[in-house]
C-alpha cells in the first residue's frame, strides 16, 4: 500500500482494526467461488465486508441490505456490491428478497 504523506497513513490506520474484523469475517463465512453471498448491514465493517467478498474470494454475486440508502451507494459505486436493497421487514421477506436476487 502506497502512502503518500504520514497524514493519509494516520488517517488509514483509524480502519486497521475494522479491517481485521471485516477480514475474520470473511474468512469466518467460507464463501465459497460461484456463490451469492448477502451482507446484511453496510456500516464500515460490512462495507469493508463487500469489498473483501467482492475482490478477493470469488463469490459469484455481493449484495447488499441495509436501511441507508446513502451506505447502499457506496456499497454499489465504491465497494462493488451488485445490487442493495433496503433492510426488510421480516425474515420471510428477507429470504424472498435473496431469491428473486
Amino acid at each position: 500500500m502506497h502512502f503518500d504523506s504520514e497524514g493519509n497513513r494516520a488517517r488509514l490506520a483509524v480502519f486497521l482494526a475494522n479491517m481485521e474484523t471485516a477480514v475474520g469475517i470473511v474468512h469466518d463465512s467460507e464463501a465459497r467461488l460461484g456463490e451469492t453471498v448477502a451482507v446484511f448491514g453496510l456500516g464500515v465493517v460490512g462495507l469493508l465486508v463487500t469489498g473483501l467478498l467482492k475482490r478477493k474470494t470469488g463469490v459469484r454475486r455481493v449484495l447488499g441490505v441495509d436501511p441507508i440508502a446513502s451506505r447502499r451507494k457506496i456499497a454499489e459505486e465504491q465497494m462493488g456490491a451488485h445490487a442493495t436493497f433496503p433492510s426488510p421487514s421480516s425474515q420471510e421477506d428477507a429470504r424472498d428478497l435473496l431469491l428473486e436476487s
